[in-house]
Formats: C-alpha cells, structure tokens, sequence
C-alpha cells in the first residue's frame, strides 16, 4: 500500500508539507493480514505529498514490492530509506520520572500538568480514565471533565445513590467519582459522543463555563471489537473507528492546536505489534496516533495490557477466586490465578483460576456474536505470567502461536480454567 503522509517522522512538521494522518488506517490491515493469513504479505510505503511526483518512485515502490525482508512498514523520506524498528529500552524510570522520585512512589506523567489545572478525559466513566483521574486528583487536586456517552443522575443524587442503589455496578462507579472529590479534584461529567462534533464542541463550552479554562485533553475513549478480517462487517468497523480515530480528528478539530497545553492520546502497543482479530483496532489507533503527533502540543502514550498489581485489579477486575486467601492461597495474576501445590511436575506447573466475565476486562469488553470470548493477547500474558513465576526475569521469545478454539463464555457464567 502507497501512503502519502499517513506517518509523522521527526522533521515532516518542519517541513511544512500536508499531512494525511487518516491515510494511517492503511496501517491496520498491513500489519494484520499477515498476522491472520501467513500466505500474504503487507507494506505500507509512506512518502510525503511533494514526494508523489519524484518520477523515480514508480522504480522504487516496485523495489519494495519485490523486496523480500519482512518490513511491514517503510518511509521514503528523499533519498532515504527509513525502516521502523523496535529496540530495547534499558530498565529504568519512564519518560517524565524525575531523578528525585521516591523509591516505590508513582511516576510522574511527562505533561504539563498544572496544579488545580483543567482536564478534560474521553471515555471518561471507563477504568482507565477513573485510574487517570485519580492520579490528577491526588497529585494535581485537578478539576476534571469526565466525557463518556453515559448519562449519570444529578450530582445532588450521588451519595444517597451511593450506598441505596440496586445497581452494584452504578454504586461502585459513584464510589469513585466521589473518592475523586475527596482526594481535592472538582469533578464534572458529562454525556457525549466524542465523535460528534456538535456535542463535542457544547463539551468545550460547557467545561469552560463551569471552570473558566481548559488546559489539557485525555483521549481515551475506544473500543475492541476483536474479529477475524473475514468476519468483519463495515458496522462493526465503524464501531471501533468512531471513538479513537473519529473521536481524535473532532477533538483536533474543536481544539486546534495552540488552544491547550497538550492533547494526549491513550494508544496500544498493537500499533506497533499488530494483533490478529484487531484490524480495525489497530486502524483506529494508528490514526490517532498520526494526528496527534502532527501537532506540537500532541502526545501519544502506547499502553500494552494494564498489568501490575493495583492497576491490575482496577482493570482486570477482582481476583479469580476470592475464597483464594482464606484457603491460603493466593492468586498471582488475575489471568494466572494460583499454582496448583503438588502438581505432577513431569506435566510442568500447574495453574488454576476462576474465570468471571464481569470481574476481567478482557471478556467483559470483548464479545464475539454477543458472547464473552477469551482476548487472543491475553495468551501471550498468561505466558509471561507463568514464567516470571517459575524464572523470574526471564525474557521470553514467542516464535509460532496458533489458536486452536476460542474459549467462549455463556453469558456471565464462570469457568474453571
């Protein structure tokens, strides 16, 4: 596939040359055809606009479609030939953690962030937003417009809501909104479809008339619709483009560049690592994020499952079996659950868990034909899982992965896996 400004390397901006940030969806199904059908191979060739009339680039995108080398993605920049490539980042702080942080304390986020600063969160009820919104509170004491397509009763309504409604989902969710209140952040919510314009535009007017500013923007609304390319259907599509891919150009639209400190969007590492069943996941992300980094106040943060303890818990729910800890035992990792003592060991280990859609993201949000089914990545994290237990900081190096049957769910029945 032949691009023309649908990848944003260092130097483009600079340039002053158009960019075509949605032409970045291409990327979607170059790195996943490959991933579903090992028969076919995918490139996606980006060069400028200007780029278009080198009349040398007919022989070179034919070199490329000859080309044997598994590169997935190339940029033609002049006469150069740029390759992404992953390195290995040394063990150390993230970007944005300061020399002088404390051992065991959070990071801190490599934004501007101002204390008593306004925020503005896409997908605003979901975990990740609340996680987000809690460290703004407890480190910014931010003021907070928490943006999500559900409608919430009045403010006036949620303590007594709180601890008398029949709903635990809806208590558990005014739970945190008032412990976001508690830890010193103002908090609004509002109801929206970040990618409509008209609603979002009314989203900006009425944060700033509730809090006189809007100094940032959190984009992490999306959804995961995993699905065999062949089984997919231009609704489903359009349902996992919306939030991320639309959602981002309608807040790049309302909120031009120059009019915030920052604008970050929350991304995936299947960006850069693809995902069998995720097409149009990875589409909708490889938009955004070219969007975004477009703009000198833009910020793409690449998040791979939400993994660690605490975090953990947040997102994947509550542990696979919560009798565990009066058994003794304890579970190392919500997918993982616990070893099994005594296990035949010429077998290998032994793991058990207690799978319940409502209590792990990755069933409860991904849903084929309307069934909770097993997420195809969370293989790969069982595995690391089970060997950090049995050789702890041991890499590993996945070579060949094939899937014999999805484990699917029947409605929100638990299995024993």
């Amino acid at each position: 596939m032949l691009t023309a400004g649908s990848q944003v390397l260092p130097g483009d901006v600079a340039r002053k040359q158009a960019l075509n940030p949605a032409q970045a969806l291409a990327l979607g199904p170059c790195r996943v055809i490959a991933q579903e059908l090992p028969q076919v191979s995918a490139r996606l060739v980006d060069v400028l606009p200007s780029g278009l009339k080198d009349k040398a680039l007919a022989r070179r995108i034919v070199a490329e479609a000859v080309d044997t080398g598994d590169a997935d993605l190339v940029a033609l920049r002049g006469s150069e030939r740029l390759q992404m490539q992953l390195v290995k980042a040394e063990a150390g702080l993230p970007a944005g953690a300061g020399a002088g942080t404390a051992p065991g304390a959070a990071p801190a986020l490599a934004l501007p962030l101002r204390q008593s600063g306004v925020y503005l969160i896409t997908g605003g009820l979901g975990d990740i937003a609340l996680t987000l919104a809690a460290y703004l509170a407890r480190t910014q004491q931010a003021r907070l417009a928490l943006v999500s397509r559900r409608s919430l009763p009045p403010r006036s309504q949620w303590p007594a809501l709180f601890i008398t409604s029949p709903d635990p989902a809806l208590r558990q969710l005014l739970g945190r909104l008032l412990d976001l209140e508690e830890a010193g952040a103002d908090v609004l919510t509002l109801s929206a479809d970040v990618a409509d314009p008209a609603a979002m535009t009314r989203v900006v007017a009425a944060c700033r008339a509730r809090f006189g500013a809007l100094h940032g923007v959190f984009h992490t609304a999306g959804v995961l619709e995993d699905g065999a390319i062949h089984s997919k259907d231009a609704q489903s599509i359009r349902r996992v483009l919306a939030p991320k891919a639309a959602g981002a150009q309608v807040l790049h639209d309302v909120l031009p560049s120059g009019t915030l400190d920052f604008l970050a969007v929350f991304s995936s590492t299947s960006v850069y690592l693809g995902g069998a069943g995720q097409v149009d996941y990875v589409a909708a992300n490889a938009m955004a994020d070219a969007l975004v980094a477009a703009r000198p106040d833009g910020v793409v943060l690449h998040w791979g499952i939400w993994g660690d303890s605490g975090m953990a818990q947040r997102a994947y729910g509550a542990p696979s079996d919560r009798r565990l800890p009066a058994q003794g035992l304890h579970p190392l990792h919500p997918l993982l659950g616990t070893r099994v003592p005594g296990a035949a060991q010429a077998q290998g280990a032994c793991f058990e868990a207690v799978y319940r859609p409502q209590d792990l993201w990755v069933l409860s949000e991904h849903r084929v034909a309307g069934q909770p089914v097993l997420v195809g990545t969370a293989y790969i994290e069982i595995a690391w899982a089970a060997l950090q237990v049995l050789h702890p900081g041991a890499g590993l190096d996945m070579r060949a992965l094939s899937f014999g049957e999805a484990m699917v769910f029947q409605g929100a029945a638990a299995r024993e896996v």
